[in-house]
């Protein structure tokens, strides 16, 4: 809606057409991860040197997405993160994948980390990033063995990793050449805990009381500094007359 001598506003709605973005080339060179912190590598290093055919190639990780982009956005990669709260990262024990003869090991996270685990990949494979969208198990892998060899390796390695935790504070997007190891292209931070401006908690508190299960987006505009004007949006399947009144 237009109003005669006033500058366009966005008090008013405005009819637009969106272009679909192209999907980003993906390629084996490139990863958006969580990295291990220095102080819990010495856990792992070890066991990952012995066990691990990828140990030189890459740091301690998880990774979100990977492969990854091709190249991003940082300014539009770091709105996308920065809208995810940072949250403690617990590790439960040791997971298992089998494919044939060989088996991956892997620090498996416990119920509240995948969830948030899973919230903030699902966040990056929606936006910028957009890679095919398999079923996703997060996993930190920490060794490689024949299926033979698990069932004598398993309790060995778990005695020696123990239940680490840290916070995840910040996305690595992580880049190698050809034959190189991973490097550390850009970090992109989450929000610090308890940071959201009082209106947002409000705002989604009356949201969910009203209709539970949906949830609360920041749209164009700063989710955490105060005086700033804040855009939201709120997403649920619901009615919207419900909503109305």
């Amino acid at each position: 809606r237009m109003v005669a001598e006033q500058p366009a506003s966005d008090h008013y709605p405005a009819l637009v057409r969106l272009n679909r973005q192209r999907t980003p080339a993906l390629i084996h060179q490139s990863a958006l991860s969580i990295l291990l912190p220095r102080a819990l590598q010495s856990l792992v290093q070890p066991i990952r040197q012995e066990h691990d055919p990828a140990f030189e190639r890459w740091m301690p990780h998880l990774n979100l997405v990977y492969p990854g982009p091709a190249q991003i956005d940082a300014r539009v990669m770091q709105e996308v993160v920065g809208e995810v709260e940072a949250f403690p990262l617990r590790f439960e024990g040791l997971g298992t994948f089998q494919h044939s003869q060989q088996c991956i090991i892997y620090l498996r996270p416990d119920g509240p980390s995948t969830e948030r685990l899973r919230d903030l990949q699902q966040r990056l494979v929606s936006g910028p990033a957009r890679p095919s969208t398999n079923v996703w198990t997060p996993h930190l892998t920490v060794a490689r063995c024949s299926a033979a060899r698990l069932a004598a390796l398993l309790p060995e390695l778990a005695e020696r990793v123990g239940q680490p935790q840290f916070e995840v504070r910040w996305v690595a997007w992580l880049r190698r050449q050809a034959e190189t190891p991973f490097t550390v292209e850009t970090h992109l931070a989450l929000r610090p805990r308890g940071s959201w401006t009082p209106i947002y908690e409000k705002v989604k508190r009356a949201c969910l009381n009203l209709h539970p299960g949906g949830r609360l987006e920041v749209v164009g505009s700063s989710p955490w500094l105060e005086g700033r004007d804040l855009d939201l949006v709120y997403v649920a399947d619901a009615d919207v007359e419900q909503f109305q009144r």
